[in-house]
């Protein structure tokens, strides 16, 4: 099953939180996204993006945490952002969906 989510503050300072919300809801298995930030890693269209290897280890475990419990926290960062660390908070594969633009 594929579910679209449609998130009305995206740009908006609310964006993040009612990104979290959604995702903390339906706990989906996968998230896809249209871009990513890991410029070492191998990615493919369809592919895993590697953010667990690419993040700090040591900071990682903290940032879930801060963005499971402070609301603040996701109005202040971009949805994008909020999006990865709520996927990954879920236990969510994150997908690359899209194609490199220097392709197109």
């Amino acid at each position: 099953q594929v579910h679209l989510f449609g998130v009305e503050a995206y740009t908006g300072h609310r964006g993040g939180d009612e990104l979290f919300a959604l995702f903390s809801e339906f706990r989906p298995r996968v998230v896809l996204m249209e871009s990513f930030a890991a410029p070492d890693a191998d990615v493919s269209t369809g592919g895993i993006i590697p953010y667990q290897d690419h993040l700090n280890r040591a900071g990682l475990p903290r940032a879930l945490a801060a963005i499971a419990t402070n609301q603040e926290l996701r109005q202040a960062w971009s949805c994008e952002a909020v999006g990865v660390l709520a996927a990954l908070h879920v236990g969510a594969e994150i997908r690359f969906a899209d194609r490199y633009h220097s392709l197109s």
